[in-house]
């Protein structure tokens, strides 16, 4: 009887980019790089938090400023550096399939690219009204020509990427 996965597997899964089967190996697996992530980044938030009371109080604005430029940095860009390298060391994002279900697999992730596409696409045009309502811009420039094409241009190669690193990913399961 196979087991129905819970939101947490799901989303385990979605963000650590495993395809498949969710086994008791890959969950495990899961479970330690989540473990080690939480491990740094507690002591990472202990450690810059502490560090940046000590400046605070001769500095303030530019220890917020470090502060939150560092906590950018860590947090959008080496810890999801750690996790895509642990998941591909422990082959967790590897994807089997057999010469039946091949076109059927690629068919699904082409529609993920897709939408991953228009939800990067998407997430621009969220942060264009947002830099118009802060700044005071014109909302005739959210639909202008240059932006609608390079918003088209850039969401077809983060789709494009997205489907190729899947491929890379999918092998063909050995014949028995």
């Amino acid at each position: 009887m196979k087991s129905k996965e819970t939101m947490t597997q799901k989303l385990l899964k979605r963000l650590l980019g495993i395809n498949g089967v969710f086994d008791e190996y890959r969950e495990q697996e899961a479970n330690r790089i989540g473990a080690n992530v939480f491990a740094w980044l507690w002591w990472y938030l202990m450690l810059s938090n502490m560090i940046a009371f000590m400046v605070a109080i001769k500095y303030p604005v530019i220890t917020l400023w470090t502060l939150l430029s560092v906590h950018t940095i860590v947090f959008a860009f080496i810890i999801p550096a750690y996790l895509l390298l642990a998941v591909s060391d422990r082959k967790l994002d590897e994807y089997e399939v057999t010469e039946e279900e091949e076109p059927k697999v690629k068919r699904r992730m082409k529609k993920k690219a897709v939408l991953s596409a228009v939800l990067f696409m998407s997430l621009f045009v969220i942060q264009d009204i947002v830099d118009i309502m802060i700044f005071d811009g014109k909302w005739q420039d959210l639909v202008s020509l240059p932006r609608v094409i390079g918003l088209f241009i850039g969401g077809c190669f983060f789709g494009g990427v997205m489907y190729s690193l899947v491929l890379v990913n999918l092998r063909k399961a050995p014949k028995e």
